[in-house]
């Protein structure tokens, strides 16, 4: 598990979008989306909790107390990954890393629980990890620039294509390792029309570390995701 990358979704199918990256990009359905980081958190969670505890069918079906809904005993509960959401938002962090960190030092007796990861106590020991965090981002970001800059220049060098037209081939290769921002970003640079394909991951994946993101890629991320990236992290930490 390279734990500096976020979980994405799926990846699109092979007939890539055909719009204009310069063109007006709608608003994604907001709804969606909330439901999307919810989901990742529950799966990361899980994921991290059965490496913790051994126990590969945890979270494999629905956890009425966490996922919400009548128990067996008959009481009823709200789905809990709303609200670790918002708290990973809010602190600007990378959610397989927050949720890592509430893993780290614990007795694998007591593995932390869903409803212990949006206290101040889960903030306090994401922060006390963040710089790591930090610097495998650092290393993640120099690692999917340079992948590009590797797999581009043998048809720019060796076949005599123009940067833009190798860049657009390589960006459909899903043996660049790039991930989605990065792609997203050296698209739009480019005008090239299948931006839109990374559009959506890249938006999950910047949003929850604008701030480190911004450091590393400066204006190489696109002024449009940084103000909608802005727009859905206000309305997470919101709810």
């Amino acid at each position: 598990m390279r734990e500096q990358r976020t979980i994405q979704l799926d990846h699109p199918s092979e007939g890539w979008p055909a719009e204009d990256p310069r063109a007006p990009v709608p608003n994604t359905n907001r709804s969606d989306l909330t439901s999307a980081l919810a989901s990742q958190v529950r799966n990361i969670y899980c994921i991290c909790y059965r490496d913790f505890s051994n126990d590969p069918e945890y979270g494999r079906k629905h956890m009425p107390r966490w996922d919400g809904g009548e128990t067996a005993h008959g009481s009823t509960h709200r789905p809990v990954w709303p609200r670790i959401a918002a708290v990973i938002v809010a602190q600007d962090a990378d959610p397989l890393q927050f949720i890592r960190a509430q893993f780290v030092g614990v007795r694998r007796a007591t593995p932390p629980r869903p409803n212990q990861l949006y206290n101040e106590e889960a903030v306090a020991r994401w922060q006390n990890y963040r710089f790591k965090a930090q610097q495998n981002l650092e290393r993640q970001v120099a690692s999917d620039l340079n992948q590009i800059k590797v797999h581009v220049l043998p048809f720019t060098v060796n076949l005599g294509w123009d940067y833009r037209t190798a860049l657009a081939y390589v960006l459909k290769d899903r043996r660049c390792g790039a991930s989605s921002l990065v792609r997203y970003c050296a698209a739009v640079a480019e005008s090239l029309p299948i931006a839109a394909a990374f559009r959506e991951r890249a938006l999950l994946q910047y949003m929850f570390q604008m701030a480190d993101y911004d450091s590393l890629l400066g204006n190489k991320v696109p002024q449009e995701l940084r103000a909608e990236a802005a727009e859905l992290r206000e309305l997470l930490v919101g709810q």
